[in-house]
């Protein structure tokens, strides 16, 4: 039983994002699309996902799309696994779903947390943008299997 833990791809920097949208409609950028699209072409075991599950904002659903296509696999997006929520009800919502091996695409801050949560202790992992943990048994005897970076891939 596996939980990839999906960090978005790349998005448009705030900075240059208009104020007057919401951060909640922040697309991914081009570079974003196309490092995430080149790491997931490398990785067989993404295939091993039977179901993905994402925070509602827009660069996560944007993010879950391209997984979702490219291992031909449903997503679905959910507000409390949206930026802000509570990492440890964010666990437990992905903790009850009954598919075997799942897939959340979340937030930089959140899924560090829930990190923490499983192992019950802090980890200290820094989730780069469209970065992936995968650990295998998360829901009890749980053992990290790999923190693979974009940059890790796409420099070979």
């Amino acid at each position: 039983m596996k939980l990839f833990l999906i960090r978005h791809a790349k998005a448009i920097r705030r900075i240059d994002w208009n104020h007057l949208n919401s951060d909640f409609d922040r697309p991914l950028r081009e570079e974003g699309i196309l490092e995430f699209k080149n790491m997931i072409e490398h990785l067989k075991i993404i295939h091993e996902i039977d179901h993905i599950y994402s925070s509602s904002l827009l660069r996560t659903v944007e993010t879950a799309k391209l997984l979702s296509a490219k291992i031909d696999t449903d997503f679905t997006y959910h507000t409390e696994l949206n930026e802000g929520n509570a990492p440890k009800k964010m666990l437990d919502f992905l903790k009850r779903q009954k598919e075997k091996n799942i897939a959340y695409v979340g937030h930089g801050s959140e899924i560090p947390a829930i990190i923490d949560h499983i192992f019950q202790k802090q980890i200290h992992t820094s989730m780069k943008k469209g970065a992936i943990t995968i650990i295998d048994n998360y829901k009890a005897y749980p053992q990290l299997l790999a923190l693979i970076y974009p940059r890790l891939i796409n420099d070979q």
